[in-house]
């Protein structure tokens, strides 16, 4: 009996001295995340590249609103390319990068997304979202509800949202 004893003492000594051993190789040499990790990691916590971000042009006097308008007609960028026929209840919208807050707006009211881009812009604003839009394709409901809309422009959930 005493013999008995002793081998499971030892074995269960080994296994112990084991797992000691193997911990602290483990916690000496950490692994390094792997860059697709790294960018799971930073989209869970809201960031994204530069060229998903729509800019928010933060001027509020007809000065800066016209200069920003001339702007984006001298750069000759497609503003939206929407699939959406009058009678659909899905709308696909396209948000371009480097779109102003104000022309988002202008797009998804000219889609029929939102009813009016002034109470939207107002919406977004009071919302502290005005700097988060996110560029890329959406798919709307006609009729969805504002919030759910700024959601997804906000969060990147793109199309089948």
């Amino acid at each position: 009996m005493r013999r008995f004893i002793n081998v499971y003492a030892v074995l269960l000594w080994g296994i112990g001295l084991g797992l000691f051993i193997s911990g602290f190789v483990l916690a000496a040499f950490p692994q390094k995340p792997s860059k697709m990790e790294i960018e799971e990691m930073a989209r869970n916590l809201g960031m994204v590249y530069r060229e998903e971000v729509v800019v928010y042009d933060s001027g509020s006097s007809d000065k800066d609103a016209g200069k920003g308008e001339e702007k984006s007609e001298k750069r000759d960028v497609p503003v939206a390319k929407g699939s959406s026929i009058e009678k659909s209840s899905v709308i696909t919208v396209r948000v371009e990068p480097g779109l102003t807050l104000e022309q988002v707006g202008n797009l998804l009211a000219k889609e029929g997304v939102i009813e009016n881009q002034e109470s939207f812009v107002v919406l977004v604003q009071k919302m502290g979202l005005s700097d988060k839009l996110i560029a890329g394709t959406y798919t709307f409901k006609r009729g969805e509800d504002v919030s759910k809309i700024i959601n997804a422009l906000t969060s990147g959930k793109k199309e089948g949202s």
